[in-house]
């Protein structure tokens, strides 16, 4: 299985989606960050479309704030 890569807020993370048309949708976004890393995961058994949906509205509103010391 294969990656891609893409920034959100600055921050690169690592992206996975893979499926079976008709049977099931799986997408895993992974931000790895200093102290803690952020991974989003969706699946969809059915309403693929709905939960696709979803998830890019997740991933759209993802923000990483810096720590302050």
């Amino acid at each position: 299985m294969t990656h891609t890569s893409r920034v959100i807020d600055g921050r690169k993370g690592y992206v996975w989606t893979y499926g079976e048309p008709g049977v099931y949708w799986y997408y895993a976004a992974w931000f790895p960050q200093p102290v803690h890393s952020v991974r989003l995961e969706c699946v969809a058994r059915g309403q693929t479309g709905r939960f696709k949906r979803l998830c890019a509205e997740a991933v759209a509103s993802l923000k990483f704030h810096m720590a302050r010391g």
